[in-house]
């Protein structure tokens, strides 16, 4: 079971989504840190994910098992769903 504090921070409102999709090939470099943004969150949610603002395989991967997780649409891109699901999900 998560520590009390952990779960508390998957509670929290997510920012406004970048308005683009992040998926690769090629890998997608990001702007103004909106892939760092989400790949921070996703370390900080417990997931093995550099934040060098690059949306590559290592991403993708992680996107494809946190979609399987969450029971969202598996397809390795971070739209919408996917972007508030990694702050408004509960950590399990």
């Amino acid at each position: 079971m998560a520590d009390p504090e952990v779960r508390e921070s998957a509670k929290t409102k997510a920012p406004p989504w970048p308005g683009r999709y992040f998926k690769q090939p090629p890998p997608m470099e990001g702007k103004n840190n909106d892939v760092r943004t989400w790949q921070a969150q996703m370390r900080k949610r417990g997931w093995r994910i550099d934040a060098d603002n690059w949306y590559g395989p290592q991403s993708e991967a992680v996107c494809y098992e946190f979609q399987r997780e969450k029971k969202l649409k598996v397809d390795g891109i971070v739209g919408p769903k996917t972007w508030a699901c990694a702050w408004e999900c509960p950590i399990t």
